[in-house]
């Protein structure tokens, strides 16, 4: 009984070792945004990751429907500027709201409303 307790042990030992050294050099843990343990880097970075195919597309033609427009107005270099301090804010947000998770977030589903927010309330016509 007691050789199958240590073998069980050392394996797990092993194991856990192994676990530590893959989540020290996964994508997510380098640059997704965790609000438990927020790092400066991942307010931007979290915003280039996505959780699959899909995520990544509705999110790119989202911000094409709002984003062309807005473009055009304000330049090549406001509108990235705007869209990057927008995702940076949500991630704030989304930390503020929830200050121990520990589950990583990605995707730039928080930035994307902002520029269609803001397309809306200049190029929609107030009818009153």
């Amino acid at each position: 009984m007691r050789d199958d307790s240590s073998d069980f042990q050392s394996e797990m030992d092993t194991l856990t070792g192994q676990f530590e050294q893959m989540e020290q050099t996964s994508i997510l843990d380098q640059y997704a945004f965790v609000p438990g343990q927020p790092k400066p880097i991942s307010y931007l970075t979290a915003n280039f990751l996505h959780g699959g195919w899909l995520h990544l597309i509705g999110n790119m033609w989202f911000l094409w429907l709002a984003g062309f427009i807005l473009e055009d107005t304000w330049g090549r270099l406001i509108y990235p500027s705007f869209y990057l301090l927008a995702g940076a804010f949500a991630m704030m947000v989304h930390s503020w709201s929830n200050p121990g998770s520990m589950v990583a977030t990605l995707g730039a589903s928080g930035a994307r409303p902002v520029p269609a927010t803001r397309r809306h309330a200049r190029f929609v016509p107030c009818r009153g």
